[in-house]
This record gives C-alpha cells, structure tokens and sequence, in this order.
C-alpha cells in the first residue's frame, strides 16, 4: 500500500495474489470509490495512485481500501 505515495503507484493486478475473490471485489469498490471522490488516480495500465495534492490525508485513503 505504500506504492499508493509514490510516483509509480500500485498495480492492482499486484495485489490482487495476495486477495481472496471476495476481498479483491471489495478492494475495486473502494479504489472505484475513491476515485470518483478524486482520492485516487487510476490509469490505463491498472495503477492506482494518490494525487500530489491528496498525500496529506492519504493515511485515510489507504484505510478505506483495506476495511
């Protein structure tokens, strides 16, 4: 969840080994979710990011992502 800060970010694809089928359907919801709030930046290639002007709160993204 780290790779959230920097400017590579995480590939969902990535995370998703270590997930069951139910919580990687829930990790999507919240990444689509923060995403729509502008929390999160989610490019072609599967990545999701926080945007520069949201690393202040990030600890509260990265939260929502893993309840």
């Amino acid at each position: 969840m780290l790779r959230l800060r920097v400017c590579e970010g995480l590939n969902i694809d990535e995370i998703s080994n270590c997930m069951s089928e139910e919580e990687l359907v829930l990790f999507k919801e919240q990444v689509l979710k923060q995403t729509n709030k502008g929390n999160l930046i989610l490019n072609e290639s599967g990545k999701i990011k926080i945007p520069p002007e949201k690393l202040f709160v990030s600890d509260g993204i990265i939260r929502d992502l893993l309840l």
